[in-house]
């Protein structure tokens, strides 16, 4: 089972690109520097939240989490994992729900130490979120 937030990515990045035009309109209108260099500033702001973007698909193939990270407008035929683990191995799973991004933290049992591992779950629906929930907690 695939659980995947591309999609609502891909529009911020489209929204995010349109709204790129905006301070490159001002900086050519206005005639003052302030102005112009409160322009440059917000388009360069854009652009980086442009570059940072990334789209995660979390998988789930009966015995085996593994999790994958993605830009929107870079199409790759495959993609490695970021992670990929055994479910056996998951100790604790936490998500915690916030206003822009929620957070999902796994405790994993290694040989002799437990390992934590955070990831960010930008622009997931709750849905989608009780979904990872039900779906990992089944198996452990």
């Amino acid at each position: 089972m695939k659980i995947s937030n591309l999609k609502k990515i891909k529009v911020m990045g489209c929204v995010m690109i349109a709204l790129s035009i905006l301070p490159i309109i001002g900086f050519f209108i206005s005639e003052n520097t302030i102005w112009k260099l409160g322009c440059l500033l917000f388009f360069i702001a854009i652009v980086l939240v442009i570059i940072n973007l990334r789209g995660i698909e979390l998988e789930n193939s009966g015995e085996c989490f593994s999790l994958k990270e993605r830009h929107p407008f870079a199409e790759k035929k495959y993609v490695p994992s970021k992670i990929e683990l055994p479910l056996l191995l998951i100790n604790e799973l936490d998500i915690q729900e916030g206003i822009f991004a929620n957070r999902m933290n796994i405790k994993i049992r290694s040989n002799h130490s437990v390992k934590k591992i955070r990831i960010r779950l930008p622009l997931f629906t709750r849905h989608q979120i009780l979904n990872i929930k039900t779906l990992l907690e089944k198996k452990m």
